[in-house]
């Protein structure tokens, strides 16, 4: 088991953000400050559109920052999103928007703690205070992994019941299926020496790198990921895969969350 610093490469877009982008960013922000008012302190999003990566189909991830929870102000945001996405549903697949409250960064929530540590990995302020969350982010490897894949294991059992119980939803589940494999990969390079780096491309690259016998394993779920169509197949092929990358990663010492515990939105 690896016990030194991981060495994190953080990629932000250099490319100024389009118009339509910035726009629809704009608007985020904006509902995000109809709904919360003062009590907002930030607005913050991550994943491929902050790095420049974006695609057809990609998600707007986003979270705002407030310094009292509100469940009610929670629902109208929830709702005020939904009537936004309708105008971008055509590029996107979905605005993945979340609220969390200062109080909440206290550590007892391994889902908050997970995404303030995506946050100083590979996030980006749109709007208002900057934080630092590098108090998040763990030193050294192995405690590094299980923080950052935490909710897989749990992810992987969902995963197969919901496809197994709604076959409509297959293609959801198995692109899920995809991104965890690559990661789960890109997790155990880690633990050999590979750094972070959130982008999918250096994810391959490190994995080709330092861990080479799973190269040709995370191919395929990177394959799978860019896929419109999906069988069963496939689904149970990467069940299989991930399961497998799941068993290596805990052979090295990584730790997940028990199963009943709900996955995360990943990045």
């Amino acid at each position: 088991m690896k016990h030194e610093p991981i060495t994190v490469i953080k990629h932000t877009n250099k490319q100024p953000l389009s118009r339509h982008i910035q726009n629809l960013l704009d608007r985020i922000v904006a509902t995000y400050k109809g709904c919360y008012g003062n009590n907002l302190v930030s607005v913050y999003f991550n994943g491929s559109v902050a790095r420049g990566e974006w695609k057809a189909g990609s998600d707007i991830d986003v979270i705002g920052f407030v310094r009292q929870q509100d469940f009610d102000a929670d629902k109208l945001r929830e709702q005020a999103l939904l009537e936004l996405f309708e105008d971008y549903k055509a590029e996107f697949s979905a605005i993945e928007a979340l609220t969390i409250a200062e109080s909440q960064f206290n550590g007892s929530n391994p889902k908050t703690n997970y995404r303030l540590m995506i946050m100083e990995l590979d996030g980006t302020c749109l709007w208002g205070q900057s934080y630092d969350f590098s108090f998040a982010v763990p030193k050294n490897a192995v405690d590094f992994v299980s923080r950052l894949n935490a909710t897989y294991k749990n992810s992987h059992i969902k995963n197969k019941t919901r496809a197994y119980t709604n076959p409509e939803g297959l293609g959801g589940w198995t692109k899920r299926l995809a991104k965890m494999g690559v990661r789960l990969a890109h997790g155990i390079a880690m633990l050999w020496g590979a750094p972070f780096e959130a982008s999918y491309a250096a994810k391959l690259g490190y994995i080709k790198q330092f861990a080479p016998e799973l190269y040709d394993r995370a191919m395929i779920c990177e394959k799978l990921r860019h896929n419109e169509r999906f069988t069963m197949e496939q689904f149970e092929l990467l069940q299989g895969i991930v399961g497998n990358f799941i068993q290596i990663s805990e052979q090295q010492g990584v730790t997940f969350l028990e199963p009943e515990t709900s996955s995360h939105a990943l990045v």
